[in-house]
């Protein structure tokens, strides 16, 4: 709605659903998987087999409902007949989801990028689920009828060139 009224020239992240993309171009800069993570040494890395039905069963973080990879997730979920979740956090806030996860034993579902470094640290571990693929696309949004300025046809020029040269499909 911000984007249609001229408040924001555009959008950088995930593609919304289609009914909020009418009359929007989304430009696709890269796919993220979404993935699950643990912290490290937890007893679940262990586990010979953990499906999505096993895994609605656990302590988990989300992101909130109203967000578009929460919708992702749910899709999946619902999909492999997940219809109810027995224990879940819901929040948007990276640093509560890491401390929930590292001192509470919760498991994340979350977007790769945004626990890459914890998994580079080896603070988080990711946590194999059987059937799991989720990918998230990620682009810009704008309003065609709305001319970009000089300087954010530059900023977006740039962030298009971040994502080609880092070819960033995002994946492990």
């Amino acid at each position: 709605a911000i984007l249609r009224h001229g408040d924001l020239t555009f959008v950088i992240g995930r593609i919304a659903s289609s009914e909020l993309l009418s009359g929007l171009t989304f430009e696709h800069l890269y796919t993220e998987k979404v993935t699950c993570v643990v912290r490290a040494g937890h007893d679940l890395v262990q586990a010979s087999q953990m499906t999505p039905d096993m895994l609605a069963k656990m302590r988990l973080v989300l992101h909130q409902p109203d967000t578009i990879i929460r919708a992702e997730i749910d899709r999946f979920l619902f999909s492999r007949g997940v219809n109810r979740l027995e224990d879940a956090i819901e929040t948007d806030s990276m640093a509560l989801a890491r401390r929930l996860v590292i001192d509470d034993d919760r498991i994340w579902i979350a977007p790769f990028g945004v626990v890459l470094r914890d998994l580079e640290a080896g603070e988080l571990t990711e946590l194999p689920v059987t059937g799991w693929q989720i990918d998230a696309s990620v682009g810009i949004t704008t309003d065609p009828r709305r001319k970009l300025t000089l300087v954010e046809e530059r900023f977006l020029g740039i962030i298009r060139g971040i994502a080609q040269q880092r070819n960033m499909t995002i994946s492990a």
